[in-house]
């Protein structure tokens, strides 16, 4: 639930931002943290003054993490990122008001309460074709995902990928105390097509910082190159050679070559480094993967 009168997001905030979609980050305070995961549904509803309603929906892009309460007050909270699909200007446009969602699912509270409460399957399923049939109606003041894409004039460029690994890793270092976005580069760099180049750049986002699949989709990076991505990022708790083995046995063309291309700078700057144990990781990995085409 969102109440611009007393929340730290005013209407302002969400007029601004409308501006600089889809490069804009979202946090949000979210009550049954315990339910909630990454890749979940959200729908924002203001509530309180002015016209009520549906104003923004979208998936969480990350897992809920916890940070100091928005109020200030010193408190502790649990937030979730979040990635719109999409935005209405509640005083510009039509809303799925608040009567309407009262009225379909009366079985919940939808003129406020905490914000992050979770619907059941069955109020789920019931918002979701309320909402379909919503948009179904909608042709115009709506801020979505292909619209940004058509506006977009085409895919997403080499520069463009640039900025985001760069503004993904900016300040961070590596071992040897070099910044961390020159590995990126030179993986990319020895792309051999737009695809390779961009997920070489790209290869490091998800498992090193807080982006996340669902946000590069929405910045506009094309889904075969963020499924190879999927493939690239090394998940907590699995074995590597076991992650270098799941490339290998995708034989996806994309997260193949810039796995070889990223352990082949590794293998240099590790023996530079005198990183010997990365070295020999590294070395089995290289042996697993360098013959593969």
């Amino acid at each position: 639930m969102w109440r611009p009168a007393i929340s730290s997001y005013k209407m302002e905030d969400l007029e601004h931002e409308l501006q600089d979609y889809p490069d804009v980050w979202y946090n949000w305070s979210v009550w049954e943290h315990e339910k909630a995961h990454e890749e979940d549904r959200f729908f924002m509803v203001r509530v309180g003054e002015g016209k009520t309603g549906v104003v923004m929906s979208g998936y969480f892009s990350s897992e809920p993490y916890e940070d100091e309460d928005w109020s200030g007050k010193g408190r502790q909270t649990f937030y979730m990122d979040m990635q719109p699909d999409y935005i209405f200007h509640p005083e510009n446009t039509d809303i799925l008001t608040t009567e309407q969602l009262a009225a379909a699912i009366p079985d919940f509270i939808w003129t406020g309460g905490h914000s992050g409460r979770m619907l059941t399957d069955e109020q789920a399923e019931k918002l979701e074709d309320l909402w379909e049939d919503f948009l179904s109606k909608q042709d115009e003041n709506v801020y979505n995902e292909d619209e940004l894409k058509a506006r977009r004039q085409g895919p997403l460029t080499i520069e463009e990928a640039i900025r985001i690994a760069n503004e993904a890793h900016f300040g961070e270092k590596d071992l040897d105390g070099n910044p961390v976005i020159l590995h990126p580069l030179i993986v990319g760099l020895k792309g051999r097509t737009r695809e390779e180049m961009i997920a070489g750049f790209l290869h490091d986002v998800v498992e090193d910082t807080r982006e996340t699949f669902t946000g590069l989709l929405m910045k506009g990076v094309d889904r075969p190159i963020v499924e190879a991505l999927k493939l690239l990022t090394h998940e907590k708790g699995t074995d590597y050679y076991d992650y270098v083995q799941s490339i290998i046995d995708s034989g996806n063309p994309i997260a193949i070559h810039v796995k070889q291309t990223d352990l082949q700078h590794n293998l240099e700057r590790g023996r530079a480094g005198g990183h010997l144990k990365q070295v020999t990781k590294h070395e089995k990995a290289w042996n697993m993967i360098k013959d593969i085409k």
